[in-house]
């Protein structure tokens, strides 16, 4: 679906960066784990406290890869808290031997950060570009990417294409999730105990621990949990008897009934695969009605999709042949520019075409061509 209204210059770089890169490698490639803080010890299973994508202010400390500061840029945070196990065994950071001792880890919170824009490391001058932080196709991702980091947390590719690819409303839906008490969100952590070591380079490092960020669970089940009140209604959660009770689930929309489809998508605590069925059904509906999937991601929201698909069936358009002259303008034009129609996709309903005056391709800010919507262009006489 089209971006919310931008909150900030950086939020709308960021989104356009994210619609650019994001392809079905994204949600295929094998998520890589790692990141450190936290006692050593642990392996249960954390609840997610908070998603969100924060502006750094004027006073942050980080420094972009040029060595500027970051205010105004946008970074990625990922708070939880651990649920089980409640105590580890304490453990000496020097030798990572056992004292004996335990350590209370129950209530404690873990907490990511991940920058969203270039950065440089200070050891080894290593650059991380936005797009490796972000892990969007065609780049290496970097090892803790906020892509992701979603799908740990159960984004998947339905969820970000029902969305528009707009990465502001995938990390909104996942937070109104982890925060309904009806559902949460819930994955497997693990912390090791990391020894000193020396870099390549001669470098030392101290000990430390390594931290765990794993897939998506089920909440903690067992009696006498505290999470029991709080997830009764959660599919796979344990009732008072320790049985398992399904989460309240919405009933299903009639799928040719664009009223009860967007009553479910705008439904409080819809669940995510419910709302992504939605979106998919209301979309079909709109394009049966003759509207492109290009123009539904493209709406101002699904109340405009819901309309157009209970609309006038839309009048077939005139497929465009390659080498037609048409008039041209997307966002970031300034003018009308003539466009000569290069290629034609008759099934998708787009075409790829190039400036008449300067002769380049229309292309988006990654260089490929744009598919450009038959109903995007204004005939010519």
């Amino acid at each position: 679906m089209a971006a919310q209204t931008a909150k900030s210059a950086a939020l709308t770089k960021l989104q356009a960066r994210v619609k650019q890169g994001i392809a079905p490698e994204v949600f295929t490639r094998e998520i890589k784990t790692g990141f450190q803080d936290m006692p050593p010890g642990i392996n249960g299973v954390c609840k997610v406290l908070s998603i969100a994508l924060v502006e750094e202010k004027p006073d942050t400390k980080w420094k972009k890869a040029d060595g500027s500061s970051a205010a105004g840029e946008l970074m990625f945070t990922l708070v939880a808290t651990v649920d089980t196990p409640e105590y580890v065994p304490e453990v000496n950071m020097i030798d990572g031997k056992p004292t004996g001792g335990r350590t209370k880890v129950r209530g404690l919170q873990p907490r990511k950060w991940i920058p969203c824009f270039d950065t440089k490391a200070k050891g080894s001058g290593k650059v991380t570009t936005m797009e490796e932080h972000l892990g969007l196709a065609g780049h290496e991702p970097a090892r803790d990417n906020v892509l992701d980091s979603l799908r740990k947390l159960g984004a998947s590719e339905a969820l970000f294409k029902s969305l528009g690819n707009d990465i502001d409303k995938v990390v909104g839906a996942l937070n109104k999730v982890a925060n309904d008490p009806k559902q949460g969100i819930y994955f497997k952590y693990k912390t090791d105990y990391k020894p000193a070591s020396k870099g390549a380079d001669g470098t030392e490092y101290k000990a430390g621990i390594w931290e765990n960020w794993n897939e998506q669970c089920d909440p903690p089940e067992g009696p006498g949990e505290e999470v029991l009140d709080e997830t009764a209604h959660v599919t796979g959660a344990p009732s008072a008897n320790g049985t398992a009770k399904p989460a309240p689930k919405s009933e299903p929309a009639d799928d040719n009934d664009p009223d009860a489809l967007l009553a479910i998508i705008n439904m409080d605590g819809v669940d995510l695969e419910a709302m992504e069925a939605a979106c998919a059904a209301l979309t079909k509906l709109a394009m049966a009605k003759g509207k492109t999937e290009a123009e539904c991601d493209k709406a101002n929201g699904w109340d405009d999709v819901c309309e157009w698909a209970k609309g006038d069936a839309v009048v077939e358009i005139e497929a465009p042949a390659v080498d037609d002259v048409f008039g041209y303008k997307d966002a970031k034009m300034k003018k009308v520019v003539d466009v000569l129609v290069l290629t034609v996709d008759d099934a998708a309903k787009t075409v790829t075409a190039k400036d008449v005056e300067t002769g380049r391709t229309v292309a988006g800010a990654n260089k490929k061509a744009t598919n450009i919507p038959w109903t995007e262009l204004i005939p010519k006489g």
